[in-house]
């Protein structure tokens, strides 16, 4: 959690959830502060995905203090929206060199062996 912390700096304008489950709680728990206080700025949580889990354990204390905006993708916008912002920001994010994805090729005539490979932190991408 200290990590994150160190890494925020000003802070965050928006976290993008494709996990939820205990990574998520671990992320609000690094919002919620320890000391009496008012954040200084608003976070938009956005929960995308699930892959760690269905659910996840908050407190109240969590959602009256950390500043974290909580909503699911579809929230507060059209699904074509939503998805045409989130892929124009992460793009964005990754010519600036502020995001990386680690990418695995593979030629479509493999696809049976592919189907079942995993590549943990890795991006399977299948070409012709």
């Amino acid at each position: 959690m200290e990590a994150l912390r160190k890494e925020a700096g000003k802070g965050y304008d928006v976290i993008l959830d494709y996990l939820w489950g205990h990574p998520a709680e671990v992320i609000i728990n690094t919002f919620t502060p320890t000391a009496l206080g008012v954040p200084s700025r608003r976070t938009r949580f956005v929960l995308i995905g699930g892959l760690a889990g269905p659910t996840a354990q908050l407190s109240g204390q969590s959602l009256l203090t950390s500043g974290l905006e909580i909503y699911g993708m579809m929230g507060a916008q059209t699904p074509t929206n939503a998805q045409a912002e989130g892929t124009r920001l992460v793009w964005d994010m990754i010519k600036q060199g502020k995001l990386r994805m680690d990418i695995v090729k593979y030629p479509l005539k493999d696809i049976e062996k592919v189907w079942n490979i995993e590549e943990h932190g890795k991006r399977i991408i299948i070409v012709p």
